[in-house]
């Protein structure tokens, strides 16, 4: 499943499991279907406090600025920007679009039903 054929809007976040090489989001759609969306190869994220919260639009690589922060990290740890190359940003925004709940920059998602 293409994460661009998810529906988020009238979802909710169920839980965010952190690794060392990728994020999973437990989510549920309006109609209970559960999905969970691997990010891995992760370089940044931001969470606002999202479990539990109702959900509205997935937007695609609208966030230029966590991906600038995630090569500024990789330069100040001794990488280059090159190893970026490749890097999306995924934002997840409340029901109302006015909030952005979770986003991160990473190199490739998946998605799987559950």
């Amino acid at each position: 499943m293409n994460i661009k054929d998810c529906d988020f809007h009238d979802g909710k976040i169920i839980q965010i499991s952190m690794f060392q090489d990728y994020v999973e989001i437990l989510f549920e759609q309006w109609d209970t279907t559960r999905i969970k969306v691997i990010f891995e190869d992760y370089w940044r994220i931001k969470d606002n406090h999202s479990v539990g919260c109702d959900t509205g639009e997935l937007l695609i690589n609208s966030s230029k600025e966590i991906i600038d922060e995630a090569i500024k990290f990789n330069i100040d740890d001794g990488g280059t920007e090159e190893a970026l190359i490749g890097v999306n940003s995924y934002s997840l925004t409340d029901n109302f679009g006015d909030l952005v709940l979770f986003e991160i920059a990473t190199k490739n998602v998946r998605v799987e039903e559950v």
